[in-house]
This record gives C-alpha cells, sequence and structure tokens, in this order.
C-alpha cells in the first residue's frame, strides 16, 4: 500500500496556556468516504466499450505492417467501469464532509513549542486516481508558542525588560513585573522594588527574581526564574547651568 503523508496542524498557545496545561480541542475538518456507499459514490458496472480494461486499442496499417496504438478508454476515462446508479446520499461523489470534526490535546503543564501530538487515522481519506480508497490519512498535531510582547521564554525562564530613568537607577523604584500564571492572586503583575543595597542600577543589569519562571514539565511543581534587564534612560538633554559646579555637585556623590 502507498504510504499517506500525515496532515500537520498548528496548536497556537499562548504561555499561560504552557504554563497551565490541560485538554484543548483542535478543529480538523475532513472529508471521508460516503458511509452509504463506502466511497464508491454508486454502483458500477464494466465498461461495454473497453471490456472493463480501461483502455482501447487502434489498428492502422502502414504499408504491410500494422501498428497498435493503446489508449484510455474514453467512454470510462480510463477506469474501466461505468456508473449504473448514483448514491443519493453523498449524489455520487463518494465522499461526506466532516466540518465539525475535532481531536484533543492533552498539554503537560510547563510544555514547549514543537512538541507534537500523533493522532492515528483522524484526517481524511484518500483515494487512487481509479477511486479506489487508498486509506486515512493521519493527523500530527504541533504546538506553537504564541508571542508575548512583555515576556520572552528561555526554557523554563523568563526574561522580561524593565525602563527605569537615571534619576531612578541612582535613588531607587518600584516596577511592576508581568506574572505568567491564570489565576495568579496577585493579578496580571507583581511588584519588584529596589531598596538601598541594590542601588544603583546600572544598564543592561539583570535581577533574578526566583520561581517566577515557567513550570518545568518533568516536574511541575518545580518553576524556573523571572530574569529583569533593566533599560536606563538618560536624559538626551541637559539644563542650561554652570556644568562645572554641576559635576562638583555629582562628584561627590557618584565619583
Amino acid at each position: 500500500a502507498a504510504r499517506i503523508a500525515p496532515r500537520e496542524v498548528v496548536l497556537r498557545l499562548s504561555l499561560s496556556d504552557l504554563f497551565e496545561g490541560g485538554d484543548f480541542r483542535v478543529a480538523v475538518p475532513r472529508v471521508v468516504a460516503c458511509d452509504a456507499c463506502d466511497g464508491r459514490g454508486g454502483d458500477f458496472t464494466a465498461c461495454g466499450a473497453c471490456g472493463g480494461r480501461g483502455s482501447t486499442f487502434e489498428d492502422r496499417r502502414y504499408g504491410s505492417q500494422i501498428m497498435r496504438t493503446q489508449r484510455a478508454c474514453g467512454a470510462c476515462g480510463g477506469s474501466g467501469r461505468v456508473s449504473a446508479s448514483t448514491c443519493d446520499t453523498c449524489r455520487g461523489r463518494g465522499t461526506r464532509e466532516e466540518r465539525d470534526h475535532s481531536v484533543s490535546v492533552s498539554v503537560k503543564p510547563g510544555a514547549a513549542g514543537g512538541e507534537s501530538f500523533f493522532f492515528r487515522k483522524a484526517g481524511d481519506d484518500v483515494f487512487y486516481g481509479s477511486g479506489e480508497h487508498a486509506g486515512r490519512r493521519d493527523v500530527t498535531v504541533i504546538i506553537e508558542e504564541a508571542p508575548r510582547a512583555d515576556l520572552q521564554r528561555l526554557g523554563n525562564d523568563l526574561l522580561v525588560a524593565k525602563r527605569v530613568s537615571l534619576l531612578d537607577a541612582l535613588t531607587g523604584f518600584a516596577v511592576d513585573a508581568p506574572t505568567v500564571a491564570k489565576h495568579d492572586p496577585r493579578g496580571r503583575t507583581f511588584r519588584i522594588t529596589a531598596a538601598a543595597e541594590d542601588l544603583p542600577v546600572a544598564p543592561d543589569d539583570v535581577w533574578v527574581v526566583k520561581g517566577e519562571g515557567m513550570r518545568d514539565a518533568r516536574d511541575p511543581s518545580k518553576r524556573g526564574d523571572l530574569f529583569v534587564r533593566f533599560i536606563v534612560d538618560f536624559p538626551k538633554a541637559l539644563p542650561e547651568g554652570d556644568w562645572k559646579a554641576r559635576r562638583r555637585a555629582l562628584a561627590g556623590l557618584i565619583g
């Protein structure tokens, strides 16, 4: 039997979906053989023009020689059979549509994009050119991670970038970091505060917040970390004044 290539279907999930895991329905509309006629489209009988062979022969004489040419039968289109009656259910098509057909995918908490799930014979019915049923196509569902503007995934860890002013980087600040769990009691964000011992914060400094990353698919009770990268906004211009006096005032603070 000929090998039938599987159909690939993408299941696009958010970071929160992947964090939580669960069962997700994936629409796989398909075309399958009509049950009433087993995909034949009706009843058929052998073609009288070709005797069921699907081809006809034509002899031509060239002098003392005869050349025989074989062609597909024009009466049956080369199938060797003609319709005797048409199936009332599928009206001769031999197939029916299952527009609402779907499969259920069980995703583990902490799953990653690129993971695939195999469903045997969940796709379309495939037919040979003669109309004979070749088999039913398998389906492979592939997880695709939907990008999120405020978070980037790095394995089980998450990365977020936060902007702070130069004044805040020197004197202290509080920023809101995004949460990933759907039902986090803190809501969609939680507060990160820079205490005196954390200052100053330099451009591209990275803080690690333990246990605020993705769940580990091998052990969902464990979580990765959240990496917070700080972008320090420097002023684009300074007010007019005595820059030497400004330098002396700042020298004692930041050396």
